[in-house]
């Protein structure tokens, strides 16, 4: 199922963010497919409640699932958002980005 998943996403992605693009742009070209409606769990942008677990887990975990993936209870999280080209620091940018537009 997480294969089929990933298939999915990275597929809803038809474009390579280049390099030093900011947290806002990245979640605008790739974050939003799925934070934008709580796609397979993804919290939403701007939904207190949506974030205030995962915030308290600490930014490093949110980080690390971030870059890493995710599936467990509260959903699934492709690595890098479904997006390989993007590095350690942009997805960081983008985690940063919905944190301060969500709490």
């Amino acid at each position: 199922m997480n294969k089929i998943v990933f298939i999915f996403v990275a597929s809803l992605l038809s474009f390579n963010v280049s390099a030093g693009s900011s947290g806002e742009r990245i979640y605008n070209q790739v974050c939003f497919t799925c934070h934008n409606q709580g796609v397979f769990g993804a919290p939403k942008l701007g939904e207190i409640s949506d974030w205030v677990d995962r915030i308290s887990t600490g930014k490093s975990m949110l980080n690390h699932h971030a870059i890493e993936g995710y599936a467990g209870s509260r959903g699934f999280m492709p690595p890098r958002g479904g997006d390989p080209s993007l590095s350690d620091q942009e997805v960081r940018d983008a985690v940063q980005y919905m944190i301060d537009k969500s709490w």
